[in-house]
């Protein structure tokens, strides 16, 4: 696309990707070149609803005992 010249539509439409996915790999490559554009993995740094402690190991107890029985 940037060498080519093409517009992130064009782009989008020659690699049947959506022009919203070309934006973010535009953005990425001209942020950090080549190297910024590997995968990368969608899962969030933090969970806001995090299963509280006495909560997971009430549910691991009952998983070791269904296992045992």
């Amino acid at each position: 696309m940037v060498e080519g010249g093409l517009t992130q539509a064009a782009a989008a439409d020659r690699f049947n990707t959506t022009a919203k996915a070309v934006a973010k790999w535009d953005k990425r490559f001209r942020a950090g070149g080549v190297d910024d554009l590997r995968d990368r993995s969608s899962r969030p740094h933090s969970s806001r609803s995090q299963t509280p402690p006495a909560t997971r190991v009430a549910v691991e107890v009952l998983r070791w005992q269904k296992a045992k029985s």
